[in-house]
């Protein structure tokens, strides 16, 4: 039997409002109101006659998908960090993010942990750098998409590598500049690290660059410079719609 004093996950997942008590903001618990974005992952139960979830529908499953990620995920890693302050935020992401959805004054709101490893957090500040950022890369007549990589390392190493990495990018820049002068340079650039138990740390950046020949020489100068780096481990291709999502990602 449903509890009283949730309102049923239907009418979050029509998105009709809920109830609120005597006037004041009414507060339901998360894994209720998504309960049907939840059951969307099982698709056993869909029938030729079950009407297609709509966009907004689609939206809550994926995040509810994301929650149930997350929070298994920190939980697992409470559990085995000696790390006060990283327990600490763990532990926010179980206990806070998404707990609840509270409406008040006609408007659906909830609390979020907005730490990095959460992937409900993660995808919402995704979606805040493309807004910030896509109008200005809309404007790039000719822009492509490059990724500079060099050699994985270990914790101890990662440190230096990342302000070497920065310093190497100045000057590619600057290089680029200076074969192509008059030319204003225009590029985006997000830092990305990857982990692996038999590699160790990859740094790697992702670059939206204006125009090809810039776009070769940032390349070129990249390997030339840069001692721990190949031709093979770069990239360099016409950025299209999915660029922007590889390039804020996290």
């Amino acid at each position: 039997m449903p509890d009283s004093n949730v309102a049923e996950p239907r009418s979050a997942f029509n998105g009709e409002p809920f109830p609120a008590a005597g006037g004041k903001a009414l507060c339901v618990s998360w894994p209720q109101a998504a309960r049907s974005a939840a059951v969307g992952l099982d698709t056993t139960w869909l029938t030729d006659s079950t009407p297609s979830p709509s966009a907004e529908q689609r939206a809550l499953m994926r995040r509810a998908e994301r929650r149930a990620v997350s929070k298994a995920l920190a939980r697992a890693l409470v559990r085995v960090t000696k790390n006060s302050h990283m327990k600490r935020g763990y532990n926010r992401t179980v206990t806070e993010c998404c707990e609840k959805i509270c409406q008040t004054d006609g408007s659906m709101v909830t609390r979020y942990c907005k730490m990095r490893w959460c992937a409900v957090c993660s995808a919402m500040r995704t979606a805040r750098l493309i807004e910030k950022y896509s109008p200005e890369l809309e404007t790039f007549l000719d822009p492509h998409f490059v990724t500079l990589t060099v050699k994985s390392v270990s914790s101890y190493r990662l440190r230096p590598t990342l302000q070497g990495m920065a310093h190497s990018f100045r000057m590619c820049i600057q290089q680029a500049r200076r074969k192509h002068p008059g030319i204003k340079i225009r590029a985006v650039r997000s830092l990305e690290v990857t982990f692996s138990n038999e590699q160790g740390f990859h740094p790697h950046y992702h670059v939206v660059v204006e125009g090809r020949s810039v776009a070769k020489e940032i390349l070129r100068h990249w390997v030339k410079t840069r001692k721990d780096s190949s031709h093979m481990g770069q990239d360099l291709r016409r950025a299209d719609s999915g660029s922007m999502k590889e390039l804020f990602k996290y």
